[in-house]
């Protein structure tokens, strides 16, 4: 029996996915070749400790092509009745956080990820770590 590429895929991001819940998209597949050498900062909406955080990451700069922008939401409440077997038999995210990488206004990368609890510390580190794997810095 032959398996088909695809199946062969899925099963290698099933498996593989288990520890990260992160969902990365690549937007332009060039973009980990190309190298990133600065990059401008927006967090929308603004947030004092969300900036402070990303800022002790990375020297941001404002003349540059690449444009990090971050966003995130603590407190999320669902009351739709359409995910309420997921309330009852896990824990359901009650914030996210996403990073998006746009060169010249257009996106080229994103991590986004759902959070249990609100933005900590570390999720802001292991998001941007990510995204300098990810990246050529």
């Amino acid at each position: 029996m032959r398996l088909s590429p695809l199946f062969i895929s899925l099963s290698l991001l099933f498996f593989t996915a288990c520890n990260d819940k992160s969902l990365v998209t690549f937007y332009d597949k060039n973009i980990a070749n190309e190298q990133i050498k600065c990059m401008k900062l927006v967090v929308f909406p603004p947030d004092k400790y969300l900036t402070k955080e990303i800022n002790s990451l990375y020297h941001f700069s404002s003349q540059c092509d690449f444009t990090l922008n971050i966003s995130q939401k603590n407190n999320i409440v669902c009351n739709s009745t359409h995910n309420l077997d997921k309330k009852v038999l896990k824990k359901f995210p009650t914030s996210y956080l996403n990073l998006t990488l746009k060169k010249d206004g257009q996106m080229v990368y994103s991590y986004y990820i759902d959070l249990e609890e609100s933005v900590q510390k570390e999720d802001i580190t292991d998001g941007f770590e990510r995204l300098k794997s990810d990246l050529n810095f």
